[in-house]
């Protein structure tokens, strides 16, 4: 009797583990392949060592032009974009950039913003035209290439951007002619509205129990999970970015510099004026910055920089996207004679 538990339980497994495969392949079957060359170029002083990989489409046509990407780690990654032969949709890769997979192909809806919540899922904002000729605008979530479920929106007229801290909690924020933010707390089956006015692109933090939400009035801190944000919690500074090694936190705004605080934000100093569209701190005293085509490095916590040039000195070629991975890999979008070239920055300090 055992025997046969022992084989029928080893049957059970091995069909499991076929399904899973099977899953895992049906992924891939819309893969479009880049024609691409690998061109590795090393920057190195006695502070820091850069290795640039360009991932460069060989010719225009096999070019996907990707408006933004988000990388869940050095390897997968989503992105929004087309090429010649397919349609506007969300990509994948799972190779850092070499290889992209369609998972989901636009038809009549527009999307608005995604993001990703592992390597198997990524949630979609889309909004769409309903039978009133309204605008009116759904989340959906996606586990490879299969839509799981889709949330409708309530009272939501101007969605602009969304921000997950994790799978359950997240936010969308409307234009200054709403004036509103939308939380969640299960995943976007349900949604509250709140009278906070933010600006594009802001995104949420996490730090123990505390969740930083970067606005155009300052910065909103929550306790409850982001159910709520307390007017009397707000931190008077317009940042456009805050970055945190341990307990110190670092503030970078759109015009005022780089400003350094603890966890508790009771106060604010000033590194430096520098501002830096795309930045990572490092350690303790490093912070690397990417901006115009230089890479820009301090070893005193913001206060001096030193950089250095990235770029080919192609008049025609310009950083579009930048994202840090973590604090050693950062992959950047440029367009480099006409072509969208993604790199892959390497830092070896």
């Amino acid at each position: 009797m055992k025997n046969i538990l022992i084989f029928t339980l080893s049957i059970f497994l091995f069909l499991v583990s076929c399904k899973k495969n099977e899953i895992e392949e049906n992924t891939r079957t819309e893969e479009y392949i880049i024609n691409c060359s690998i061109t590795e170029r090393v920057f190195s002083n006695e502070d820091i060592t850069l290795i640039l990989e360009d991932i460069e489409p060989t010719t225009i046509t096999t070019n996907i032009i990707l408006d933004e990407f988000n990388f869940i780690d050095e390897n997968v990654g989503y992105g929004i974009g087309t090429n010649l032969d397919k349609p506007y949709g969300v990509w994948k890769t799972i190779d850092g950039g070499r290889v992209w997979s369609l998972v989901y192909e636009n038809q009549n809806r527009v999307i608005v913003d995604f993001h990703p919540i592992n390597n198997r899922e990524v949630l979609i904002l889309l909004s769409e035209l309903s039978d009133r000729g309204e605008v009116v605008f759904i989340l959906v979530h996606m586990l490879f290439n299969d839509i799981l479920n889709e949330y409708s929106i309530p009272n939501l007229k101007k969605g602009l951007y969304m921000s997950f801290i994790n799978k359950d909690i997240g936010i969308i924020g409307t234009d200054s002619s709403q004036g509103e933010l939308f939380t969640t707390i299960d995943g976007g089956r349900n949604w509250k509205n709140q009278p906070i006015s933010v600006s594009i692109n802001d995104e949420l933090m996490s730090y123990q129990q505390k969740i930083f939400l970067q606005t155009n009035q300052g910065i909103y801190v929550s306790t409850d999970c982001g159910t709520s944000w307390n007017e009397r919690n707000r931190i008077i500074i317009r940042a456009k970015e805050i970055k945190n090694y341990k307990n110190d936190f670092y503030l970078m705004t759109n015009s005022e510099g780089l400003y350094k605080t603890d966890s508790t934000f009771t106060s604010l100093t000033q590194q430096s004026d520098k501002v830096l569209a795309y930045w990572e701190v490092i350690d303790k005293n490093t912070i690397v910055g990417i901006d115009d085509n230089k890479i820009f490095l301090s070893n005193d916590e913001g206060r001096n920089w030193i950089n250095k040039s990235i770029g080919t000195g192609s008049s025609g070629e310009r950083i579009r996207y930048c994202q840090w991975i973590n604090p050693k890999i950062a992959y950047i979008l440029d367009n480099y004679s006409g072509i969208n070239r993604l790199t892959k920055i390497k830092i070896n300090k």
